[in-house]
């Protein structure tokens, strides 16, 4: 999947390319950003010049060991390095991208950009199908970066990660080579009452066409499941169509995952049996 070299990649207005000891100052005006410390393993400052060295070192050591790639993002016209952005390898055929910009270089746009040209160039790599992404659900600004960068919201993950130590919450995005919008885009699409929709995700049988009628509110109703809350009857109408959608196409969308690694659909018809017995887990005329 990873190529031999660091690529240098150039488009959107800006540079991505290999760290070089001149990557000195971008290091240590990162390490003042106490989130980027406590999500990266650049040195918190004041940064000794020997873990400023460190850092540029292990950057270069990602693709040796087989674990990534790691870039510099730098403005095109300025030649001023502003941040960085790498891909993480996650398995055989899926990779993630993370990224971060100097607190003094924020708001005009570079993690968006640098996020559309590492992906379309990672989308290339043989063997790669399938890029990620993770954002907490407070950071408005990185959900905006990379669905930008054409990414798609799939869902809310508890605990999908640690930062600084704790568990939290991500909302888990994704794009690959063929396109596809998403769990929680659909779901919203049923929510605005669209009598009839093209279901974008390929099972083995090729493209379900599905009349579909907005019951309950789909995004909310996975959330609160995911984090154990308690449900309204609508939330609960909502999975039980989950549910038969499962059942009647074989078809198990990619929803969120509860803290206990459960898969949302599973859950649901847990719920549900214990609620309404085996014949309530079918909303009649949703087929």
């Amino acid at each position: 999947m990873l190529p031999a070299h660091e690529p240098t990649l150039r488009g959107e207005g800006v540079v991505l390319r290999r760290h070089t000891h001149d990557d000195a100052a971008l290091v240590r005006a990162a390490g003042a950003d106490a989130y980027i410390t406590s999500v990266t393993t650049v040195p918190p400052a004041p940064a000794s010049d020997a873990e400023v060295v460190a850092y540029i070192a292990r950057q270069h050591s990602r693709l040796p060991a087989g674990q990534g790639v790691q870039l510099v993002i730098e403005d095109q016209a300025s030649g001023v390095a502003v941040g960085q952005i790498g891909l993480m390898v996650k398995g055989v055929h899926r990779a993630a991208i993370g990224y971060w910009v100097d607190p003094g270089a924020r708001r005009r746009g570079y993690a968006g950009r640098a996020a559309r040209v590492l992906s379309a160039w990672a989308l290339g790599l043989p063997g790669l199908h399938r890029l990620e992404a993770s954002v907490e659900p407070w950071n408005e600004g990185s959900m905006r970066a990379v669905e930008s960068a054409g990414f798609v919201r799939e869902g809310v993950a508890a605990n999908w990660e640690l930062v600084a130590g704790e568990p939290r919450d991500m909302v888990i995005y994704a794009k690959v080579p063929d396109g596809h919008r998403g769990w929680e885009a659909q779901a919203r699409e049923f929510q605005t009452g669209m009598p009839l929709t093209e279901w974008n995700e390929a099972d083995r049988e090729g493209r379900l066409t599905l009349q579909l009628w907005a019951v309950g509110s789909g995004e909310d109703a996975l959330l609160r499941l995911a984090r154990g809350e308690e449900l309204t009857d609508a939330d609960l109408l909502y999975l039980a169509w989950l549910n038969s959608l499962a059942i009647e196409t074989g078809y198990r969308p990619p929803c969120a995952i509860t803290p206990g690694g459960a898969r949302i659909d599973d859950v649901a018809q847990e719920i549900l049996l214990k609620r309404f017995g085996p014949t309530g887990t079918h909303v009649p005329g949703v087929d």
